[in-house]
């Protein structure tokens, strides 16, 4: 989530409606956002596992965050976006003299 507390609280909602053994996050909880900290206590909380480090961060202009459920008895995985808050995200992200480009997107 990139230190988004606003997609982050988007996901605890989206997720509560899906039927889930384990969430494990597969990295970047930090980076680019304006809550690094609220965002790894909130990781801390609730997930299961974390894989340290980075999967890569592609900038390929989506600004929606995405989720992959993986179904380990049919060998499935979906992958889902979701919106958040973006106007807000991006209005931290300028209050907290971030880098500009980091507030782009829709």
């Amino acid at each position: 989530m990139h230190s988004n507390l606003e997609a982050l609280n988007q996901f605890e909602k989206e997720i509560e409606t899906i039927a889930h053994d384990k969430l494990v996050c597969l990295g970047d909880i930090v980076g680019y956002g304006a809550d690094p900290n609220p965002c790894e206590e909130e990781y801390i909380r609730f997930a299961d596992g974390l894989v340290n480090g980075s999967l890569g961060q592609p900038r390929h202009g989506n600004p929606d965050p995405a989720f992959m459920i993986y179904d380990s008895e049919e060998k499935t995985a979906e992958v889902r976006r979701f919106e958040y808050d973006l106007n807000s995200a991006q209005s931290k992200i300028r209050d907290n003299s971030l880098p500009p480009y980091l507030a782009e997107g829709r």
